[in-house]
């Protein structure tokens, strides 16, 4: 059998239009096409001493010589044939009869779906989980503090709470929540959010006026307070974040697109906002808030009013924020969808009803 191919012969840049000459006993020539050329010819004992790459579809196969240099051919169906007769590996046999069956690609395309739920699902949060746990604070303050700086200039306005009820709640959250002075507490306006509490990844507790002014006592606060402290003692920003890299480095993998990384990585203080935290990181919160509510002798109903008052907040303020009119200028629409992302961050919150029938379940 007979091919032509293309020889690299790794000692210098120029390559060389080559006939492949397989006899039937597997022995190979190779020699150049033109007469005139001063490449020398090759000859090897057997077919099986060359390294041919598996084929991919119809694009070029490579195939490795033993004294260096390397055939490139787009006869696939010819080194295909060559391979059948004089390959002495199994496990290429395997993978070209695996490759011609429909059956055999069926399940592999089902496997790597069942690989994919699985990763996504099991996973990515557990190795998020572990690595969040294990990143230094020397790492996780100054992604706090541009993510905080981020949203004092997108997304709050400074507090227009007295400084006298400002330092009575720090006061009361020192005293009943953070004896050891680990987080520090911050109030700021924002009619974008409304009544709302974040938790940042450098231990800062951002409470807005308006859930202050939502709140109907500072038992419910607490309730609140100690339910952002659990989303700080899960590190559920970090894991969050380090779940959405590693779904995008899934996507890399089974894709091959790296440009839809880019825009994480641009947007990275953003991202705490925008995706908000998954069911899972909520109900751990919840639970961590229970728990101290009991231990402390709470009523965990503020915890379940609070959550009740806050729901229909977000829902009064989503029923005033539509998409931009026709006669909307950019700048108009460019606000609205700020805001609407926003309001993204709200509904990404599991539904507050699943929410109380745990929490109640908590309750001694």
């Amino acid at each position: 059998m007979r091919f032509e191919a293309v020889l690299h012969n790794g000692a210098n840049t120029l390559s060389e239009a080559v006939v492949v000459d397989v006899q039937q006993d597997g022995r190979v020539k190779i020699s150049p096409r033109s007469l005139t050329s001063p490449i020398k010819s090759y000859e090897f004992e057997h077919w099986s001493e060359l390294d041919v790459q598996p084929r991919l579809a119809n694009t070029p196969r490579l195939i490795g010589l033993p004294e260096g240099g390397q055939l490139e051919s787009v006869d696939n169906d010819s080194i295909d044939s060559l391979q059948k007769s004089f390959s002495q590996s199994i496990l290429y046999r395997t993978i070209d009869r695996l490759e011609r069956s429909w059956g055999a690609v069926l399940i592999g395309l089902v496997t790597t779906a069942v690989f994919f739920w699985g990763g996504v699902t099991y996973g990515v949060p557990a190795v998020a989980k572990v690595v969040a746990h294990a990143i230094p604070e020397e790492v996780l303050f100054p992604l706090g503090d541009e993510v905080q700086a981020w949203m004092d200039e997108e997304v709050f306005e400074p507090s227009q709470l007295s400084v006298e009820k400002q330092q009575s709640l720090v006061d009361l959250f020192d005293d009943q929540l953070d004896e050891g002075h680990q987080y520090h507490l911050l109030f700021r306006k924002s009619p974008r959010i409304g009544a709302n509490a974040l938790a940042l990844p450098n231990n800062v507790i951002i409470l807005t006026d308006e859930l202050v002014a939502l709140s109907e006592n500072n038992q419910q606060l607490l309730a609140v307070l100690a339910h952002e402290i659990g989303h700080l003692k899960n590190q559920h920003a970090i894991r969050r974040l380090l779940q959405q890299a590693g779904l995008a480095a899934m996507f890399i993998a089974f894709t091959g697109d790296v440009s839809s990384i880019s825009s994480m990585v641009i947007y990275l203080p953003g991202l705490l906002l925008e995706l908000g935290y998954s069911r899972d990181f909520e109900y751990e919160a919840d639970e961590y808030a229970s728990d101290y509510m009991a231990s402390n002798n709470i009523d965990q109903s503020h915890l379940i009013e609070i959550l009740n008052r806050l729901h229909e907040s977000h829902i009064a303020m989503e029923s005033v924020t539509g998409g931009p009119s026709e006669n909307q200028d950019t700048n108009d629409s460019e606000a609205d969808n700020n805001q609407r992302s926003t309001f993204d961050y709200l509904s990404t919150h599991p539904a507050v009803e699943s929410r109380i029938e745990r929490i109640r379940k908590f309750q001694p």
